[in-house]
């Protein structure tokens, strides 16, 4: 059958050769044929440029291999993890615009960076993170990299399972705004090298923000949606970017004031039939807390999760 399947493929194949002139160029081919239609994701591309962009073969290897445990770790999680991943940390660290909510306008940091991120970092990483040559690529991804995937999987597992020391993030993967905004204000204020306990107590802070915006809207029954909340995180998220402890709680104690609905409305706050998800939340925060200040061991999860649930 071989010489069958020979001429076949003489006749119906057509083989090209494309000649790579250097690592750079190589990696170049390699982002703009897989650009035209071929099912490689942001993240490989992403990773294609920045690998074209460190010269020195001994960097681009301990890089690729950085890469993919890192990349590993965020699929243990699932399997897009990746690249919410890299959509949180670019909008939390580096996004400064975002298109206005009229027609006609184009999209900015903000939209670029959730269609196509790895095009928006190509364009814009010289001005917005000081990266030039290819030891500052290589040291911003070898060191910069690591350190908030670790703090994403933090905030991802402090939302599955309460952590006493991240109590909020929790709260608030029960009664959420969408991950897309509510991912950028957790790692907004994380500085680079800021130890475990601080860490802990600004992701803290910030979830204590978002579950108090969320409750307050939700007592008055106000929505809160993507469209109709995305402006006024995008600035918080801008307003709280690498503030140390003391400057982010005057920040969010200032932020708090200024949510237009207040307490007052639980005086006329009921049960209906869309927002039974919500009363079973707020009861469970309450009696949790207040078991709390009793003496009582019980937690949110308890009154949470149903005796058939797994806690």
């Amino acid at each position: 059958m071989l010489p069958y399947f020979i001429d076949w493929f003489k006749e119906n194949v057509v083989v090209v050769k494309i000649t790579a002139y250097s690592d750079e160029n190589a990696y170049t081919i390699f982002e703009t044929m897989n650009d035209r239609g071929l099912n490689v994701t942001p993240t490989e591309m992403l990773k294609g440029y920045v690998l074209s962009k460190i010269t020195d073969p001994y960097q681009r290897n301990e890089m690729n291999d950085i890469w993919k445990t890192q990349i590993q770790r965020l699929h243990e999680v699932e399997d897009n993890a990746d690249q919410n991943f890299f959509q949180a940390w670019f909008r939390a660290k580096y996004a400064k615009s975002i298109r206005p909510g009229k027609a006609g306008f184009e999209d900015q940091d903000f939209e670029l960076i959730g269609s196509r991120f790895h095009n928006w970092f190509k364009e814009n990483h010289k001005a917005l993170s000081d990266i030039h040559t290819s030891d500052d690529m290589y040291s911003f991804f070898k060191e910069q990299f690591p350190y908030f995937v670790d703090i994403y999987l933090q905030i991802i597992s402090a939302q599955n399972s309460l952590n006493a020391n991240i109590p909020h993030a929790y709260y608030i993967g029960r009664w959420v705004i969408g991950e897309s905004l509510q991912h950028p204000l957790l790692l907004a204020p994380i500085q680079f090298g800021d130890d475990l306990k601080t860490i802990e107590r600004k992701i803290d802070f910030m979830a204590r923000y978002i579950e108090t915006f969320t409750v307050r809207r939700s007592v008055n029954y106000r929505k809160f949606g993507h469209s109709s909340i995305k402006y006024t995180m995008f600035n918080l998220v801008k307003a709280v970017r690498d503030k140390d402890l003391t400057s982010l709680a005057k920040i969010l104690v200032k932020k708090v004031r200024e949510i237009p609905e207040t307490w007052e409305g639980i005086m006329n706050f009921g049960l209906h039939g869309m927002n039974g998800v919500f009363v079973k939340h707020l009861l469970c925060r309450i009696t949790s807390y207040l078991d709390r200040i009793v003496g009582k061991d019980t937690t949110y999860v308890t009154y949470y999760h149903s005796n058939r649930e797994a806690i």
